[in-house]
């Protein structure tokens, strides 16, 4: 089987990243249009702040090699990555996230996590050169794919009126456990006292430029569309079961 390149994969990183970034402010920004015009002006500015302090402080911080040594206690790596997840979760949180739970439909808020399938091939790509453990993708204990690939579907049924909101719970709970499956399996993986997963090579490359975006930027996509969808779905339900 023919290798990927590494051009290639650093190329798929980064359009997995731009699609994100302008998929969060173009929804920001249509959601905002009927808002007046202070609340649309701190709508719009978050639409671009955000997916900038992701892709930037992570960015930056790994283009330095702050991130490089996992030496440190607790690793820098670590620290960014519970900074960024604190604000994903206080945004998807927020008034924007309930704008955006309760006005883009349903369909579209799983058909979101389909972005996730590209992301398991970047990971799996990665391992075949040789640089990321197999624990990580689904050759091994990474099951996300099956969060992408199903996604089309249950968009699909949703927007057809062919599945229930009970469904979309617990497909919603699913992905999010997935989600933190491969989380736990990436940190245990990593060349700190913690690590589990002792056969090839440790996830390093993570802390490097443009790969940190794992992470830093799609899992917090993954995350922040979760707790959105959640947020979506318990607005459907009768005031007394909220």
């Amino acid at each position: 089987m023919m290798l990927p390149s590494w051009a290639g994969l650093e190329a798929l990183d980064v359009g997995i990243v731009t699609f994100l970034a302008a998929a969060f402010s173009l929804t920001v920004w249509r959601q905002s249009s009927t808002l007046p015009f202070p609340q649309k002006l701190r709508a719009r500015q978050l639409a671009l702040a955000y997916p900038t302090f992701l892709i930037g402080v992570s960015g930056v911080t790994a283009a330095q090699g702050l991130l490089r040594d996992f030496s440190a206690r607790p690793p820098r790596l670590l620290i960014t990555i519970l900074l960024i997840t604190v604000a994903t979760i206080v945004i998807a949180l927020s008034p924007l996230g309930r704008r955006i739970a309760t006005q883009v439909p349903l369909w579209g808020l799983v058909a979101f996590q389909s972005f996730r399938v590209l992301v398991e091939i970047l990971l799996w790509g990665i391992h075949r050169l040789g640089v990321l453990p197999v624990q990580m993708t689904f050759e091994g204990y990474n099951f996300d794919i099956l969060t992408g690939l199903s996604a089309i579907g249950i968009a699909w049924a949703a927007k057809n009126g062919r599945v229930s909101d009970r469904v979309l719970w617990i497909w919603n709970v699913c992905g999010l456990a997935l989600l933190l499956n491969i989380i736990t399996i990436a940190a245990l993986s990593m060349p700190t006292p913690f690590r589990v997963f002792l056969h090839g090579p440790a996830n390093t490359i993570v802390a490097e430029l443009p790969f940190v975006w794992i992470p830093c930027v799609m899992v917090q996509a993954a995350l922040f569309g979760h707790i959105v969808l959640f947020r979506a779905l318990r607005a459907r339900l009768p005031p007394r079961s909220r």
